[in-house]
């Protein structure tokens, strides 16, 4: 029947789905990776974390995709869901470490570029080549279950 508060017995206020485990993270574009991933879901929202690190291989000046999320996501268009940290070394070309938003969409996770000063045309999403070897992109974020 579920969790209930404050001596309230309706079933339609109980807790009765929460969850708490592992995932594997996927990732377009980088190379090989090695990755992990922690969530927990409460009722309809799944919040997760996780870790994607390029270890070799040749990356793609292409759009970056996070997926493999440890369950369906609810019919929604492109909502922002959470936060990343791209790990750049220090200061390089790339201007270093960056810090952005990221937006769900039904099956993968976009890193969304953060405006640079002075840039003619910024880039929207983190592309593979922005990511050196060795180097990693954590993020968080939720995501509503179908």
């Amino acid at each position: 029947g579920g969790l209930t508060f404050n001596g309230d017995t309706a079933q339609a206020n109980a807790l009765d789905d929460y969850e708490e485990g592992t995932w594997t993270p996927t990732a377009t574009n980088m190379g090989n990776i090695s990755s992990s991933g922690r969530y927990t879901k409460i009722g309809r929202v799944v919040y997760y974390e996780g870790q994607v690190q390029r270890v070799s291989g040749s990356t793609i000046a292409s759009t970056i995709m996070i997926g493999g999320l440890p369950f369906t996501v609810n019919n929604i268009a492109s909502t922002v869901t959470g936060n990343y940290w791209l790990d750049e070394g220090g200061p390089t070309t790339n201007n270093g470490d960056i810090i952005g938003t990221t937006y769900t969409t039904s099956t993968n996770v976009f890193l969304v570029m953060p405006t640079r000063p002075g840039s003619a045309a910024p880039q929207r999403y983190v592309i593979g080549t922005s990511l050196t070897q060795n180097r990693s992109i954590s993020f968080y974020g939720w995501y509503p279950v179908a």
